[in-house]
């Protein structure tokens, strides 16, 4: 039985834009990790928006 103590964490590795040989396929990658950064980011600028208003209202 794995705990996610023991889980290894190479597939990370196989996914990064620099590990991916083929341009077009490297382009996607690379465009999907941007899409994800740019989201988790839009999320966190919404999540303080909304706590700074709540605080605000307070």
């Amino acid at each position: 039985m794995k705990t996610s103590a023991n889980i290894s964490l190479q597939y990370i590795e196989q996914i990064r834009p620099t590990n991916v040989i083929i341009p077009a396929i490297r382009e996607k990658v690379n465009k999907k990790v941007q899409f994800g950064t740019a989201m988790s980011l839009a999320k966190t600028s919404v999540q303080i928006a909304v706590s700074e208003d709540f605080y605000l209202k307070s």
